[in-house]
């Protein structure tokens, strides 16, 4: 396959957009579905509204990058004992109340500068990433730290020469995804390693609103239903989703 991927930095039409009057626009990557109007950015914040077309602001622009096990992501059940290059992007569906990747999810100040032409952030091409991940002698590559689906346009580009090059491909989700978005994904990602937050809407609608546990389990399973390998995980708040029996439940 030819690599059409930009060579430089640069504005890159969202993928999944839908043009309506008076040059509005409404992004389909998330349930957000957000409606944004020129030189308006969605919820998300990587996508702006340029003279009516919607534009990626965070294409090639790593928040962070490191190598580890791919049990660490966690999944067990996909190429057990692999080493894995995780990077994430700026932008994300979700404001969840103790993230712990708060400063490379988010980038908030980051898109901001992005958005005005002022940053300064390193742009990594697609053909660059995945030849340091053969150089580093990893066997895949997870998009992670934030939500994928929010800088999908990249994920796909990486993920079609990753395969090209024998390398498997990860996508570390909040499954607060539409199916759109998904369908778009699968012929280029391996693995879904997905979060079950909470098995309780309230929980969602505290934490992470506005997403309600359907909606994340209706993704997971869209997932499986498109051929993507599935895992799951869930990070425990201690008060909040440390249920014995919401685990089992989830677990079954």
């Amino acid at each position: 396959m030819r690599d059409t991927s930009p060579r430089q930095y640069q504005l890159v039409e969202t993928r999944l957009q839908e043009k309506l009057d008076n040059s509005t626009t409404r992004c389909h990557l998330c349930p957000w579905r957000c409606k944004i109007g020129h030189g308006q950015r969605g919820f998300c914040q990587a996508h702006v509204n340029r003279n009516g077309v919607l534009y990626n602001l965070s294409y090639g622009i790593l928040s962070a990058i490191e190598i580890g096990a791919i049990e660490d992501k966690p999944v067990r059940h996909y190429r057990p004992g692999s080493r894995i290059m995780s990077v994430g992007s700026y932008g994300c569906s979700f404001r969840c109340g103790g993230c712990h990747n708060l400063d490379i999810s988010w980038g908030v100040t980051a898109l901001d500068e992005l958005a005005k032409g002022q940053s300064t952030e390193a742009w990594v091409a697609p053909e660059t990433l995945v030849e340091a991940a053969l150089r580093a002698e990893v066997q895949g590559i997870a998009f992670t730290y934030s939500e994928p689906a929010v800088w999908l346009e990249y994920i796909i580009d990486v993920s079609q020469l990753a395969h090209e090059a024998g390398l498997y491909t990860v996508y570390v989700s909040n499954s607060y995804v539409t199916d759109e978005a998904l369908e778009l994904a699968a012929p280029h990602i391996d693995v879904l390693c997905s979060d079950i937050k909470s098995l309780r809407d309230d929980f969602y609608q505290d934490i992470c609103k506005p997403a309600k546990v359907e909606q994340v389990l209706h993704s997971i399973k869209k997932a499986h239903e498109l051929g993507i390998h599935v895992e799951t995980r869930t990070n425990i708040i201690p008060g909040k989703n440390d249920s014995a029996d919401e685990h089992y439940r989830m677990a079954c």
